[in-house]
């Protein structure tokens, strides 16, 4: 049996989250929110507060790959997290009766 914890919505605006994260915490899962390093300082702190369970940081914009570096913004952004709950290790896992 497997039971599910979090639910991820890759593109969901923050504004638009409202009525799934309500539905969700009625059902025990958390919505886990994204931020990138397009997404503005401010917007970064609501998404952290909204979030649920933990923040998903989304470090390079575009296609993924080998990379040397990532945005200078991931810094900044990884600060916003202090507003976010702890992070879990698994948002799906099975479950045994």
């Amino acid at each position: 049996m497997w039971v599910l914890s979090g639910l991820l919505v890759p593109d969901i605006p923050l504004e638009e989250t409202i009525p799934l994260s309500k539905i969700a915490k009625e059902n025990g899962i958390d919505l886990v929110l994204l931020t990138t390093p397009t997404t503005q300082p401010e917007r970064a702190v609501r998404i952290a507060k909204a979030t649920q369970g933990f923040l998903y940081l989304v470090s390079v914009t575009g296609v993924t790959g080998m990379r040397t570096s990532v945005a200078s913004r991931v810094e900044e952004l990884v600060r916003a997290r202090s507003y976010s709950p702890p992070p879990l290790s698994a948002l799906v896992c099975p479950h045994e009766e």
